[in-house]
């Protein structure tokens, strides 16, 4: 609502201001291992020209950490998680902007197992074990 007072004259408007709500155009990276903890990167519109007090879920979860970084780009820490894919919500002050199926968690992968062929009596062997997450 704006007020405008001139003199004893007052005149008033409803909706007639309004701040747009932050839009999310992309995460960075978009994927994770279900493993460890990772930096991602939320970039987009309207974050705002000051740093507010922000907070970002990736499903559920809140991040352990976020940094306002321009009125494009926020970072946040986030912990391991569970395979599927995350909506994202991103809170400054009090406005709210959302993306759906924006962060995945992709499970480990084994990609070789390899142990070469072993006498029964060995007292010591090499294995190779390649793959990620």
């Amino acid at each position: 609502k704006v007020v405008l007072t001139a003199g004893v004259r007052v005149g008033t408007r409803t909706e007639a201001f309004s701040f747009d709500v932050p839009s999310l155009s992309s995460l960075s990276p978009g994927n994770r291992a279900t493993t460890g903890s990772v930096s991602v990167t939320v970039s987009g519109s309207f974050f705002s020209s000051v740093d507010f007090t922000s907070n970002i879920r990736l499903g559920s979860t809140a991040a352990s950490a976020t940094d306002w970084v321009s009125d494009s780009a926020v970072t946040c820490r986030h912990t391991a998680g569970v395979l599927g894919t995350r909506r994202v919500v991103l809170t400054l002050a009090v406005r709210v902007g959302t993306r759906s199926e924006a962060f995945s968690y992709d499970s480990s992968t084994l990609s070789s197992f390899a142990s070469g062929n072993q006498a029964t009596a060995a007292s010591a062997f090499t294995i190779s074990i390649v793959g990620s997450g």
